[in-house]
């Protein structure tokens, strides 16, 4: 089993992330990387990752709502959850990882329509249309467990 967490310090560049995480004794971490700016960046902290045998765990693609009433809101978040689904895939995490959304103004906050049938629906669509759109070779998308949303 490897244990990771938060780092802190200098994380901007790979070797400085790396030094991070095998300072606190871990062999897994979240990436630093959450956005498809840079593709050498993204490569870099790859490699330094491989070369220095950490698992990237996650990529977090938390804040987003991909089942918002509003549909911009919602738009904006598969958007971006496609986007971190696809960084997840090209550094090699693990996973790209959310909650499934809500219904209500936060994107994970309680709402009398989280638990229906009709936003199981919607959730199965959203990350249909995430998945499908990055067609990820590695990595996979993930909704994290919350007493008051689906998966619950």
């Amino acid at each position: 089993m490897r244990l990771g967490g938060p780092v802190f310090g200098e994380t901007n560049t790979p070797d400085g992330w790396v030094a991070a995480v095998q300072r606190h004794g871990y062999r897994a971490a979240f990436s630093p990387v959450r956005d498809m700016g840079d593709p050498d960046r993204i490569r870099a902290y790859a490699m330094g990752a491989e070369e220095a045998d950490i698992v990237i765990a996650e990529v977090g693609a938390f804040g987003n709502n991909p089942i918002s009433l509003d549909e911009g809101v919602r738009e904006e978040g598969i958007r971006t959850c496609q986007e971190r689904l696809a960084v997840a895939d090209e550094i090699g995490a693990k996973c790209a990882v959310n909650v499934s959304g809500s219904r209500s103004d936060s994107w994970a906050g309680h709402h009398p329509d989280n638990l229906t049938p009709e936003t199981f629906d919607l959730i199965v669509d959203s990350v249909r249309e995430i998945v499908d759109a990055v067609n990820p070779k590695r990595a996979v998308y993930a909704l994290e467990t919350m007493p008051w949303m689906y998966p619950d």
